[in-house]
């Protein structure tokens, strides 16, 4: 049973949950119980369990988890940088007054069209709950 677990936590490389080892497959074992009876099936090996529940060896530190972060694209980085421009846009033409999300709309036109159809209202709305702008009768407006 320790080969088969040792094996497994070398292929992942970092510590697993028992219940992980097991559901790989090639961890035999046959209780009706195998996430609780792995522990003490691995009583005697090198393998132990840590506080946070996965199964390790005793012999080494287990390794830090590192998590692979993808940078984001240049498009992304892109669309993110002109939506604040354009909302800064937005905010010029609400200083002459209250305006329906239509008007903001047409003022923004057309460099909005390279933005998600929903980029406007989402960011009304957000900036209405930041409390940065209101919704009154005649349309938003900045709030002061």
């Amino acid at each position: 049973m320790a080969k088969a677990v040792a094996l497994e936590l070398r292929r992942a490389g970092r510590p697993l949950m028992p219940k992980r080892l097991i559901d790989t497959g090639r961890v035999p074992f046959a209780t009706n119980r195998p996430y609780r009876d792995l522990p003490v099936a691995l009583a005697g090996s090198r393998i132990f369990q840590t506080e946070s529940g996965s199964c390790w060896f005793d012999y080494e530190p287990a390794p830090t988890k590192r998590i692979a972060v993808k940078p984001p694209d240049t498009i992304t980085i892109f669309r993110r940088e002109f939506a604040d421009f354009l909302w800064e846009r937005a905010l010029a033409t609400l200083r002459n007054g209250p305006m329906r999300r239509a008007a903001i709309s047409a003022a923004l036109q057309p460099e909005i069209t390279y933005l998600n159809p929903d980029w406007l209202p989402q960011r009304l709305k957000r900036e209405a709950k930041a409390k940065t702008i209101v919704a009154r009768p005649g349309g938003w407006a900045l709030r002061g």
